[in-house]
């Protein structure tokens, strides 16, 4: 099978361009090597997100972006690690380790992951007090 659009990335980006692709009839996959969302999953509360002025968990919106994305039709493949991204004649190959996918088009929406510190209550701590983007937690302190 030949996908029309391969999407390597499930947060933000990768949902909301899945949502677009799949409601324009497109036969959409959604490749994410963790949980869907991406660094925002991991905010406990969200206040700059339009649509949501009271705040939102950052769970609660991404359970939102997927659900929408899947009402759509959107194939969603958690915890599938992408290992290439190869550029062929009449498209791409993307590569895991289990599959091989064809697709026609490919977006690459990784985003990014913060550099850790590596101190203890970090991980614990994170989403809690432990911040990683000033812009967007600053106000909490």
């Amino acid at each position: 099978m030949i996908y029309d659009l391969i999407i390597i990335g499930g947060g933000p980006a990768g949902l909301t361009a899945g949502i677009y692709a799949a409601r324009s009839r497109l036969k959409v996959l959604l490749i994410e090597k963790n949980l869907p969302g991406g660094q925002i999953a991991t905010s406990e509360k969200v206040e700059n997100y339009p649509g949501f002025p009271e705040g939102i968990s950052g769970q609660e919106l991404v359970s939102r972006i997927e659900e929408q994305a899947k009402k759509f039709g959107l194939e969603i493949k958690n915890l599938t690690e992408v290992k290439s991204l190869t550029k062929t004649e009449k498209g791409f190959k993307i590569t895991t380790a289990k599959e091989e996918f064809l697709a026609r088009t490919a977006i690459v929406a990784t985003g990014s992951s913060p550099a850790r510190l590596g101190i203890p209550g970090e991980k614990e701590l994170t989403g809690r007090g432990v911040s990683y983007c000033a812009t967007c937690d600053g106000a909490f302190f």
